[in-house]
């Protein structure tokens, strides 16, 4: 066996958006649990100054870490039990810190929606990740990680209710709002996100944008996936809850992440829908129906420009650069959310079980810091109860669903 890693965590890109939202929620879990842990970036004087008011027991050892200097990153990955990393956009700047995070055998958690980044993580290194025991866990942040995890326990629960039945459909609905004052572009996007988003238009893997089975690798046919659970960017309406919009920034991300989930727990594809109820955003009929299109409109654009030759996509991408934010969404803007995912698991018979998840904080920037950190700390320390499996995993394979009551402290609190 190898030694005791001296620190628990290390969060890269500490001085980021939503990682510097992580460092307090770490330094009191830390209190709470303590672990040693660190933060990494590639500034010093920006990494001191986070913590440089805390009592010196409290304070995070400062790494410097740049990710396109190999040494720096094992030396980092060398010295910790797993990587929380907030640096993007990913399919730049994280390949190095992953595949240091699978020779080092340790786990790796980030938040990147780039799913066709994840994809190639999967075919370059799920193999050589079970054999060293590392968990890669991508796509753990506000995407995918509410999702999955509620996806999981409502199939657990289902499977208890009613043996009999193989469940044939995941229905899920996020309903959120936003504190009250003025809504800001920034409150949906920030520049990090927008550049990720950039890059995947632009990229040679974005026809796997809006592919279902764009992370199931060899584990079940992709067809049989696709045929399963094709991704809608149509807007819907349920009954008791009124006009659905596709889900936001993109209904691209979430759908590969479950699927991959099933493949890993053996199970085959089940269709699985996913939308905005906008009666939590707006008050009237017409500006439900009016966002619900809107959303509709956007994401099939998305979807049309991730088939488009690389040339048009090239253009389309170095054009938004003309429209990107400046920077992430205001400080008064991170608390008083309010937001909640409802999961409805379908059994071939009828038989419905239900799960739901309640939480507050800016979805992509405050609760994500916090989720995401808290499943670095789940795979960890050494007390998790998290399943015994290795490789490019997804975020219920990688954690289960018996640590669910430990993301209250985030904010998240499953029933």
């Amino acid at each position: 066996m190898s030694a005791p890693k001296p620190l628990a965590v290390i969060v890269l890109g500490a001085t980021g958006v939503t990682g510097k939202q992580a460092v307090p929620y770490l330094r009191e879990r830390s209190r709470e649990l303590g672990f040693t842990w660190g933060i990494a970036g590639r500034s010093a004087p920006r990494l001191e100054a986070l913590v440089s008011q805390w009592p010196d027991a409290e304070r995070p050892e400062v790494l410097l870490v740049d990710t396109e200097n190999r040494d720096s990153i094992e030396a980092a990955v060398g010295r910790t039990a797993a990587v929380v990393n907030f640096a993007g956009p990913f399919a730049r700047m994280a390949p190095g810190v992953i595949e240091a995070a699978v020779e080092a055998g340790v786990a790796y958690v980030d938040v990147t929606g780039e799913i066709d980044f994840a994809a190639t993580i999967v075919d370059r290194w799920h193999e050589r990740a079970v054999e060293t025991g590392a968990r890669i866990v991508q796509v753990c942040g506000f995407e995918s990680l509410p999702f999955d995890l509620l996806a999981a326990a409502t199939l657990e629960r289902h499977a208890e209710r009613y043996p009999d039945q193989s469940p044939i459909a995941i229905e899920v609905v996020f309903s959120g709002a936003p504190p009250a004052g003025r809504p800001y572009a920034s409150d949906l996007v920030s520049n990090g996100t927008f550049e990720s988003l950039r890059e995947a238009l632009a990229g040679e893997g974005a026809h796997l944008l809006g592919d279902p089975a764009a992370l199931v690798g060899d584990l079940t046919p992709a067809a049989g996936v696709r045929a399963a659970s094709p991704i809608s960017s149509r807007p819907r309406w349920k009954s008791g809850v009124g006009p659905l919009a596709p889900m936001l920034p993109s209904p691209l991300i979430n759908p590969p992440v479950i699927q991959r989930s099933l493949a890993l727990a053996g199970r085959p594809p089940i269709r699985y829908r996913e939308a905005i109820a906008t009666a939590a955003m707006v008050p009237t009929a017409p500006l439900q129906a009016l966002v619900a299109g809107s959303a509709s409109a956007f994401n099939g654009g998305l979807s049309l420009l991730a088939r488009a030759p690389s040339g048009v996509r090239r253009g389309v991408s170095n054009a938004l650069k003309l429209v990107a934010p400046a920077g992430g969404p205001r400080e008064d803007r991170l608390a008083g959310w309010r937001w909640s995912v409802e999961c409805e698991v379908v059994g071939s018979d009828g038989g419905v079980a239900q799960g739901r998840l309640e939480a507050e904080g800016h979805p992509g920037y405050l609760a994500t810091s916090k989720m995401t950190s808290e499943a670095g700390l789940i795979l960890a320390l050494a007390e998790a109860e998290s399943p015994e499996i290795a490789g490019v995993l997804t975020p219920s394979s990688a954690l289960g669903t018996a640590e669910l009551d430990r993301f209250a402290a985030a904010g998240l609190r499953f029933s």
